[in-house]
């Protein structure tokens, strides 16, 4: 063999074949990156949604105080937590409320977490920000659904923004009767 013939490089076909397979592998890439993203998304408004059915029924079938706290956990992460009030019983046998204790926890997928009062502002669960939403005991209604900000600012808000990579799930709030869903 003779060193032109070596040395001849890659012919039109396999450049192109070479070509579409790294498309294919591209493609492919991408459409599962856009399937993750959607599936944190759907995952946290699941997780969400199912701490505020839980929320309402606790409140309702046991009548001590619940609620319901979205807040990061120290790693950017949030967190939902169903909360009790703890009851002490003092030595004289009347009762004095105590603090919260948590009796669920669950972290939530990677996403970007918001309240919002259904007006256009929106604030986004981080840097010591958090929800807190409690039911009544007569009815389940929400009597408290609000953003609490560090400085102590309170936002009353109508639903919770779950968002990742332009992926977008809406809880909406229906304070009145204590109800939900995903928008």
């Amino acid at each position: 063999m003779s060193e032109a013939d070596r040395n001849k490089g890659f012919s039109l076909i396999e450049l192109v074949v070479t070509i579409a397979i790294m498309g294919i592998v591209v493609l492919i890439s991408v459409s599962l990156f856009w399937m993750i993203q959607k599936a944190d998304v759907e995952s946290t408004a699941e997780n969400i949604d199912t701490a505020l059915s839980s929320l309402r029924s606790k409140t309702l079938s046991k009548g001590n105080e619940y609620m319901l706290r979205i807040e990061q956990d120290g790693n950017n992460i949030c967190k939902v937590e169903i909360l009790e009030k703890a009851s002490i019983v003092n030595e004289d046998g009347s009762i004095t409320e105590g603090d919260w204790k948590v009796l669920e926890s669950k972290k939530l997928k990677e996403t970007e977490v918001s309240g919002s009062d259904g007006a256009g502002n929106d604030v986004t669960i981080e840097d010591g920000c958090m929800i807190e939403i409690q039911c009544s005991k007569s009815n389940g209604s929400y009597t408290r659904a609000e953003v609490i900000k560090p400085d102590a600012t309170k936002i009353n808000i109508v639903q919770i923004n779950i968002t990742k990579a332009e992926r977008e799930k809406v809880i909406k709030l229906v304070i009145p009767t204590g109800r939900h869903y995903i928008d």
